[in-house]
């Protein structure tokens, strides 16, 4: 997934604001591979620290990469507001991940003035094709215009 003439931040708009806001993203290996009007294709790079008893990607894991998925779609909806939190989020683990990187693909469904939602599924990278290890869907608050 390529950046579309439709996102509302750019790629380079995403390192800046990852970096300065969100240090926990880069720590965890995060990147960000695509975008587009609110789409977000994000990769969670396979490590060891990320593995839970039975050698499977642990939850903690798989929600940090959702959750930054969510909140980089929604950007690419509403351009760079720093300021939007996340107010509610839901995931559901729907199948054992192998230990390899894994995507997730998130893509808004509604942008209001001020509440964006949307839904995220987490992917095997090597299995694109595959059903979604798990479903998130979430919403965020973006701050008011005259804060």
């Amino acid at each position: 997934m390529a950046t579309t003439a439709e996102s509302r931040i750019s790629f380079e708009q995403v390192r800046e604001l990852t970096t300065r806001e969100l240090p926990w993203a880069d720590d965890a290996g995060l990147r960000v591979e695509g975008l587009g009007y609110g789409t977000a294709r994000v990769r969670l790079p396979f490590t060891d620290r990320n593995l839970r008893p039975g050698g499977t990607i642990s939850g903690p894991a798989m929600i940090t990469l959702a959750d930054y998925a969510l909140y980089i779609g929604a950007l690419a909806a509403i351009g760079p507001e720093a300021l939007a939190v996340t107010s509610q989020l839901s995931m559901n683990f729907l199948r054992k991940p192998r230990p390899e990187d894994l995507l997730a693909d998130a893509r808004m469904v509604r942008v209001g003035r001020r509440l964006v939602y949307g839904e995220v599924y987490v992917i095997p990278a090597t299995d694109t094709a595959g059903e979604p290890v798990a479903h998130l869907t979430g919403s965020l608050i973006r701050p008011a215009e005259d804060s």
